[in-house]
């Protein structure tokens, strides 16, 4: 038997002649060149871990980036994060538009103030060339980032070190017994979230026959 096909209904908007077409760069927010600092969390305690991101998202051919000013914390302890990969410009989609994306820097940083502290001024100077002959001068500025810090509970306990998470200690010796003037190694592991900074040397009563040197401290943030 005959039947009718139907599509379902769209919605078309006219503008006045003369009118602009609204524009597709501001979709996301972003634009066509953006640098963008991105945080772990907004809202923290004093001395807990923040994780930011400094990313670079170009949508532009041809660009040339030439300087970028990765902002100074004012009120923080910083750590950089080494990338295990080349930093390379990667492709991401957001909102159905392609980017390529650049990590230029990773920072674990420790508030050691309370209060609300901004963080901007990761800034971009890039060249555009235009055509083999002629090009102009680029900038894209971050937008600002709020971080409220707050202070520590007034019910924390006595021997209380800094903010954690999952806290673990480990320790091992390489050998399980020795001659007499023979050296061996004993290795103490903190691990888990939080600043490590605010963590001392274990104190480990040795026999007094022994003669113990001082040890190698190596911190790895991650």
């Amino acid at each position: 038997s005959a039947g009718t096909l139907a599509s379902k209904p769209f919605r078309l908007k006219v503008l006045a002649q003369g009118a602009k077409m609204p524009s597709s760069t501001s979709r996301n927010g972003l634009g066509q060149l953006a640098t963008v600092i991105e945080v772990s969390k907004n809202k923290v305690y004093l001395g807990e871990p923040i994780v930011l991101v400094y990313k670079i998202y170009n949508q532009l051919n041809s660009l040339e980036v030439r300087e970028y000013n990765v902002p100074e914390l004012k009120g923080f302890w910083k750590e950089e994060v080494k990338e295990t990969e080349e930093q390379t410009w990667k492709t991401q989609i957001i909102d159905g538009r392609r980017y390529s994306v650049i990590t230029v820097q990773r920072i674990v940083a420790f508030p050691q103030q309370t209060g609300t502290f901004t963080i901007d001024g990761f800034n971009l100077k890039g060249y555009l060339r235009v055509n083999f002959f002629s090009g102009k001068n680029i900038e894209a500025n971050s937008k600002a980032v709020t971080i409220e810090v707050m202070p520590l509970p007034k019910s924390k306990p006595a021997n209380f070190i800094g903010t954690f998470k999952n806290l673990s200690l480990d320790s091992k010796v390489q050998i399980d017994s020795v001659k007499v003037n023979e050296a061996f190694n004993m290795t103490v592991t903190y691990s888990g979230s939080g600043n490590l900074k605010l963590l001392s040397e274990p104190k480990i009563i040795w026999p007094s026959e022994f003669e113990v040197f001082d040890p190698e401290v190596k911190d790895r943030i991650s």
